[in-house]
């Protein structure tokens, strides 16, 4: 949140011209003065989407129409919670308004925001691609080192934000996964977490895939040592730092956590399974599986010897999806990889999510689905699709 005083507008967030203005006006500022009196700012970070929803741009009419094929202007009072001709069309309409906004968050802030900071060199954008009006899967191809966020146990926020941060770190070929790491709530942390009680939320956040932590929170202590506990990033986070009781006794703790992250940063992950947007929780519980976005699916996915390859060379044995409502280019590119080989595992696809091109739209979809399943390249139910491909 902002403090007193920097409260303020937020800036249009589908706009690029708008998101210049912004970057212009502060963060290349700010860069200038830092490069002035030190060795420079190696990443700027985009922390989790905390502003609320935005609909709408002064571009946006036209954007919607470039990208959906027809004039969003008579069904807008879908969006004020009306139904415009029937209650089909009208999830259709919002489908495509849902559609639209996530496409224009993706390429004009975090994307353009992207092109500007590799305008400095050298500068990396760090990201946290969650809990917006946003494909989080395709944000996270804009950054350079992708972060997730997990607190303390028993707190349970940014576990599974983290959870897919990893899975998207897999399928672009990001050896560095980071962790917004240890964030404490104030009416569980109160000054009382020590190594002990935070051993079991980093060990946790390690298994999930975590390999880079960036501690919540180290704030700077400008006095002497008999200003205790000094200053703090008010009531939040694990209070880590020099006026920490336990700071002189934590090596040890320290000295494990950077031979576990040195050690995981070596590796790579495996993983058998690739979910279309969702998915995880369908599989059957001990399995884990890496997500892609529908666009990835279809600029980055390719079949080899009856798998699936990425373009950093990361296979995976079987696609789920777990999604009945599909668009008609992603379904033509499910029965694509399965005439390559490619086991899929999902339901009969219903139909199409949008208003372009219906009803051929459905008809299309529909189809592709009636193909799949009369030649035997797609297992119905999830979970006993993906136990019956496992035993092969």
């Amino acid at each position: 949140p902002a403090p007193i005083g920097g409260e303020g507008l937020e800036c249009d967030k589908m706009s690029k011209e708008a998101v210049k203005a912004f970057f212009e006006s502060y963060p290349a500022k700010y860069l200038a003065n830092a490069n002035e009196i030190m060795n420079g700012i190696q990443h700027i970070e985009i922390d989790s989407y905390e502003a609320g929803l935005q609909d709408w741009t002064p571009k946006f009419r036209e954007e919607f129409i470039k990208r959906r094929g027809y004039d969003p202007l008579m069904w807008l009072p879908v969006w004020t919670k009306k139904t415009v001709e029937s209650k089909s069309l009208s999830n259709r309409f919002r489908n495509d308004m849902k559609r639209t906004i996530a496409e224009l968050f993706d390429e004009n802030y975090f994307g353009y925001f992207a092109e500007l900071v590799h305008q400095c060199p050298g500068l990396q954008l760090t990201l946290e691609p969650y809990d917006g009006p946003f494909n989080p899967f395709d944000v996270a191809a804009r950054a350079d080192v992708l972060m997730g966020e997990y607190w303390v146990q028993p707190a349970t926020w940014g576990w599974n934000w983290t959870a897919d941060v990893v899975a998207a770190a897999h399928v672009l070929g990001k050896n560095i996964v980071s962790a917004e790491s240890l964030t404490g709530w104030p009416h569980l942390s109160k000054w009382q977490n020590d190594p002990y009680s935070l051993k079991s939320s980093a060990d946790r956040a390690f298994a999930l895939g975590v390999n880079r932590m960036v501690l919540h929170t180290i704030a700077h202590q400008p006095w002497a040592d008999n200003f205790r506990p000094g200053i703090t990033m008010a009531f939040w986070g694990t209070h880590f730092g020099r006026t920490q009781t336990w700071w002189e006794q934590s090596k040890t703790w320290f000295d494990y956590l950077t031979r576990c992250q040195y050690l995981l940063q070596q590796g790579e992950f495996v993983s058998d399974i690739l979910c279309l947007n969702k998915g995880l929780s369908d599989l059957p519980n001990g399995y884990l599986a890496d997500i892609c976005s529908e666009l990835q699916l279809l600029n980055l996915v390719k079949a080899k010897n009856g798998k699936i390859v990425l373009p950093h060379g990361k296979t995976y044995r079987i696609l789920v999806v777990s999604d009945t409502i599909l668009i008609p280019e992603v379904a033509r590119k499910i029965k694509a990889l399965a005439d390559d080989g490619v086991p899929i595992v999902g339901n009969r696809f219903t139909g199409s999510s949008s208003l372009r091109n219906y009803p051929a739209c459905d008809t299309e979809v529909k189809a592709v689905s009636d193909i799949l399943l009369k030649e035997g390249k797609m297992n119905e139910a999830v979970l006993a699709g993906v136990m019956q491909i496992n035993q092969i």
